[in-house]
């Protein structure tokens, strides 16, 4: 079956975005795209559905101006009879109207299969629970609204099967559809993408930097192999994109050739007990099944912190540094003790880009966006860093391509999002802080940098660093931390006005 084949040209006057000459997808199967954040998966994705806003960019697609691709028979076929999950779920959701109004707007409006669908996204009934709510920023959380948009989808699809309008030519647009979710619900979710596809070979694309989908799809669906066709997309030397076939078997090799990194056992630099609460909810760390007392980050330790979505990881990272206040707080970091009554002055004072560091979930939080690259680090008042040459010989090991001066004096803001993230994680490490907290580390980055991260990672525990990891890539870091390091988060909701308090980056 012939490809669906685009070209693009994107800019904002003068300035090109992005340029390409070959976007294809494959009709009638299952395309996973990769490649790094900011790259420009999603713009060419939104633009080829018909999404982007018009008058805010300059788009040419196959060589139409925008406004008349728009009105073309395929593009109205695409919004007719396919669907576009954003990756920004809050971004999709009306204020204004309940969540079961919006699960049955227009051409949804059916509740047929809609108990079943989110019984299975949610794996129970809580859902039930959520339906008269109108849409906050903090509630439903950023993982339920993801899971009622996936829902939407699947609904949609339901629809038109039964209109037998689910055809090869139908698409079906996820843009990171598990990026708020941890493994059990994105494999929930896949599980009844894939029984609607095997009944209907329509077309769908998922994108993603979750490179683990891959073993998935091998261990669990491995005859769908013929029916999936694995991209990325990557950016030459000229800064035209490229999208190339993926090689799976290069990421599942590499895979199983990792192990354990770092000691045991080493001495505790940290220790945070178990019963602190922080927005209304107590939080308590087992090791397996077995309850313990404190969360323990020890020098030359990978110490890997799981819990599904929403628990509460990120808010035990944010403990560690003071940047949430606790109640019930006894903790012990880098030869300080801090309690209830400290304030984050003292974690400003003692802890801060001398003794701990944090590579924060979405590198947007970390970096001032009108700062040059430069002076994110001369801001750290590393006397190894001062010089341009320093920064460079720093920085080079996560990039492929060879970096110069003029990257140095270039603003943040203007980075991909890709090279935001190796920025984020370069900037926790720079100071050699004695525990460092890596929230979702490979978040936006491609199979090359994430190659490049663990050498990074192994390094620092040789070098004697304590590091607390946060991730929803079990399957990568299952194989590089011990069993013994390897805790688990409880969290016991005290005050229900507060249940939904917990910021919508926690992993």
């Amino acid at each position: 079956m012939k490809p669906l084949t685009f070209s693009a040209d994107i800019s904002v006057g003068s300035h090109s975005i992005l340029s390409i000459t070959d976007f294809s997808i494959e009709q009638g199967k299952i395309n996973v795209l990769f490649g790094e954040s900011g790259i420009g998966k999603t713009l060419i994705s939104k633009s080829i559905f018909g999404l982007t806003d018009p008058d805010k960019l300059s788009i040419e697609i196959n060589s139409l101006g925008y406004q008349d691709y728009l009105k073309t028979e395929q593009v109205e076929a695409f919004r007719k009879n396919g669907f576009f999950v954003l990756q920004e779920p809050s971004s999709q959701f009306n204020p204004s109207l309940t969540i079961q109004e919006q699960l049955n707007e227009a051409d949804l409006n059916s509740d047929l299969t809609e108990a079943d669908i989110l019984s299975g996204l949610w794996q129970s009934d809580q859902w039930k629970s959520l339906l008269p709510l109108y849409p906050q920023s903090f509630r439903p959380s950023g993982g339920e609204k993801q899971r009622f948009l996936l829902a939407m989808a699947l609904k949609k699809m339901d629809n038109l099967a039964n209109q037998n309008q689910l055809k090869p030519e139908t698409l079906f647009i996820f843009d990171e559809p598990s990026g708020s979710l941890d493994n059990g619900f994105r494999n929930a979710f896949l599980e009844q993408l894939i029984s609607r596809y095997q009944q209907n070979r329509f077309t769908v694309l998922v994108i993603t930097h979750d490179y683990t989908i891959i073993p998935w799809f091998k261990n669990h669906k491995s005859e769908l192999t013929s029916n999936l066709s694995w991209l990325e997309l990557t950016k030459t030397d000229s800064g035209e994109l490229q999208c190339n076939p993926f090689f799976p078997d290069e990421f599942i090799s590499w895979q199983k050739k990792l192990s354990p990194m770092g000691l045991i056992k080493g001495v505790a630099v940290a220790d945070l007990n178990s019963g602190v609460i922080c927005h209304g909810r107590q939080l308590s760390f087992q090791s397996g099944t077995k309850p313990i007392e404190s969360l323990k980050l020890k020098s030359g330790t990978l110490t890997y912190l799981k819990a599904p979505s929403g628990v509460g990881k990120t808010t035990v990272a944010r403990l560690l540094l003071g940047l949430y206040h606790g109640e019930n707080l006894q903790l012990s970091i880098c030869g300080y003790e801090f309690t209830s009554l400290n304030t984050q002055v003292d974690w400003k004072k003692l802890i801060w880009g001398k003794k701990a560091g944090m590579a924060f979930q979405l590198a947007d939080e970390a970096l001032n966006p009108v700062s040059t690259v430069k002076q994110v680090f001369t801001a750290l008042k590393n006397p190894k860093l001062k010089t341009n040459d320093q920064i460079l010989d720093f920085l080079q090991p996560v990039f492929l391509k060879k970096l110069d001066e003029a990257f140095l004096s270039g603003q943040v803001k203007y980075l991909s999002g890709g090279q935001k993230q190796r920025l984020n994680l370069m900037r926790s490490i720079a100071s050699e802080p004695e525990v460092l907290i890596l929230d979702e580390p490979l978040n936006g980055v491609d199979f090359r940098t994430i190659k490049m991260f663990t050498g990074i990672l192994e390094k620092l525990l040789q070098n004697g660093t304590a590091i607390l990891l946060i991730s929803h890539n079990e399957e990568i870091f299952d194989k590089l931390s011990f069993k013994e390091n390897q805790i688990q988060l409880k969290a016991d909701e005290l005050l229900k006005e507060n249940a939904f308090t917990t910021e919508e980056t926690e992993s």
